[in-house]
């Protein structure tokens, strides 16, 4: 319990780890296959990672201004957390929909 700091360091970085993993294999799949579905993903993953440097950065900065302050650009960047978030899972979702489509062809061609 004495170093709780540690515990936050660790937890971001792996969590900023497994946010470029993913950035990654969005860059892979847009690459091999251009679309809506993976435009979205892309963008999603992108975005989670500036909005993750952001908040910290915001959040150092309201927290030397005052407490008030911090409470509010934690609310507001909660809240604007979500849109890269909604923006890959409308990816991933299409994403599916299409394979699934593909998987149905592949059936029918081969009955």
């Amino acid at each position: 319990m004495e170093n709780l700091e540690a515990f936050y360091i660790l937890g971001g970085a792996i969590n900023g780890i497994f946010k470029l993993i993913i950035a990654a294999a969005c860059v892979i799949l847009l690459i091999r296959e251009r679309n809506l579905a993976t435009i979205f993903m892309c963008i999603g993953s992108i975005l989670t990672i500036f909005f993750s440097l952001g908040s910290v950065l915001w959040t150092t900065l309201a927290a030397s201004r005052s407490s008030e302050a911090l409470i509010r650009s934690n609310a507001i960047m909660n809240l604007a957390a979500q849109i890269p978030v909604i923006l890959f899972a409308i990816g991933i979702l299409l994403f599916a929909l299409q394979y699934g489509k593909k998987i149905a062809l592949l059936k029918k061609l081969t009955e």
